[in-house]
């Protein structure tokens, strides 16, 4: 193991597992043992009072076939915390697990990976956060500290897991769907019916692409749901049925999204999309994906 110290949070390593953690640990480096605290109580772990030492993997000794794992966060007779990153959902293995819990019985494992839910392959007492709970953690330890240095670190960090793919901004995304039925729909009812199943990334907001332009923003309100009977929906009045789906038969299905729009934004986001032909042309056919900052700062489709 060598001192984080001694180590660029870009370019030291070639693998992509050992650069976001060596990236990570100076992060906790900077930020010291008020930080990690921060980092460990948002998985109720409690960091006992002791000097801490943050290190990273030295890497593989030549010839020498051994088991090393991506950091390590100790304190001489104390406590010791192994850090084992993934980059790759599912990639965490029971072996590997067990095999880190064989040779340092008295160690917590903390793993870093991608994957939306626990792991399987963790133990009871293992620690798990994804890269998006960790970068979320993060800023938010960042919105409450003035060091200069450590804001940057954090914000270097998570550019560092937007540009590898780990942390998904959903807070962030807006998904744009076609308009011609759908703008109506929420404008004056609150929400978007779609094909049932229909797959959507994780998103905070929603906006339509209607007459050539994108002019409301919309923010979803709770979990889109499907296998949605809309004719059992209590908050859809019958007005909604007569005017936009007489045909609508009982027990079809929905995808259904409850929307709330946001008056106070104003967007006008004109579509200068063109075919190869140099005809305009839809924006989207089913959906496309950008950012709030995005949607409320471009004039034109292309700026998304």
């Amino acid at each position: 193991m060598a001192n984080i110290l001694t180590h660029s949070i870009f370019g030291d390593y070639q693998g992509v597992e050992n650069r976001v953690t060596a990236a990570f640990l100076h992060v906790l480096n900077i930020g010291g043992e008020p930080l990690l605290r921060y980092v460990l109580s948002a998985v109720n772990e409690l960091l006992p009072a002791n000097e801490i030492s943050i290190c990273t993997q030295l890497g593989k000794t030549a010839g020498i076939k051994k088991m090393v794992f991506d950091g390590l966060i100790s304190c001489d007779f104390s406590f010791s915390y192994i850090i084992e990153s993934k980059v790759k959902a599912n990639a965490l293995t029971s072996q590997q697990v067990n095999t880190y819990r064989l040779k340092n019985p008295n160690s917590i494992l903390i793993a870093l990976t991608p994957d939306a839910t626990v792991p399987s392959s963790l133990n009871p007492g293992d620690i798990w956060l994804n890269w998006t709970k960790l970068a979320d953690v993060l800023i938010s330890y960042e919105d409450e500290n003035q060091d200069d240095l450590l804001k940057y670190l954090i914000e270097q960090f998570i550019l560092l897991l937007n540009n590898l793919n780990l942390y998904d901004d959903w807070q962030n995304r807006v998904i744009v769907v076609g308009g011609s039925w759908g703008e109506p729909v929420a404008l004056k009812y609150n929400f978007y019916a779609c094909q049932n199943n229909r797959y959507f990334k994780q998103a905070k907001y929603l906006a339509f692409a209607y007459r050539n332009k994108i002019e409301h923003l919309f923010e979803i309100q709770g979990t889109p749901q499907n296998d949605i009977d809309l004719s059992q929906q209590q908050s859809i009045p019958q007005s909604y049925f007569r005017q936009y789906e007489p045909l609508y038969k009982k027990g079809d299905k929905r995808e259904l999204f409850w929307l709330k729009e946001l008056k106070n934004v104003k967007i006008n986001v004109v579509n200068d999309n063109v075919s190869k032909s140099g005809r305009r042309s839809a924006f989207t056919q089913r959906q496309k994906y950008t950012t709030y900052e995005k949607i409320i700062n471009a004039k034109f489709t292309s700026e998304l």
